[in-house]
């Protein structure tokens, strides 16, 4: 089940771009255009659900496992260890911007002062930097490819 409107829908069909992390089965992950920060990324199904309580049980786990390894992966690349925040905005009133379910990937550090609420809010006013999404997505691909 695909909607027209939604822009995850879009990006899978191929009709918006993306910097892709893992682009095959039925879980996806991209680097979120509107970064929170540096490496933040979205790991997705490809049936379009809007809860994560829609998703099967065997959809679910995959969606955690895809995220895992990516998270492996995130690691490999910042030798001295990447915290994150795995986080699921389930519904409108819990910040969902896209009715699609998605869990974000972000990198943190004691240094980063992020704050996720007024972050939130601000993001979508920056221009995205494909350039560095690519750049991103490729350092992450590679450590995937050989795990």
């Amino acid at each position: 089940m695909t909607h027209n409107d939604c822009i995850f829908c879009q990006i899978l069909a191929g009709n918006a771009p993306a910097a892709w992390v893992v682009d095959d089965g039925p879980i996806v992950a991209f680097m979120d255009i509107f970064p929170l920060q540096p490496g933040h990324v979205l790991v997705i199904p490809r049936e379009h659900h809007q809860y994560v309580t829609e998703l099967d049980s065997y959809t679910r786990g995959l969606l955690m496992e895809t995220a895992a390894r990516i998270a492996t992966a995130m690691r490999v690349i910042h030798p001295a260890g990447t915290d994150l925040n795995w986080v699921i905005n389930d519904g409108k009133a819990a910040w969902q911007h896209v009715p699609h379910v998605h869990l974000h990937l972000l990198p943190r550090s004691g240094r980063d002062n992020l704050s996720l609420i007024n972050r939130m809010a601000t993001r979508f006013m920056r221009k995205p930097d494909m350039t560095a999404f690519e750049a991103d997505a490729a350092r992450i691909r590679a450590v995937l490819e050989h795990s």
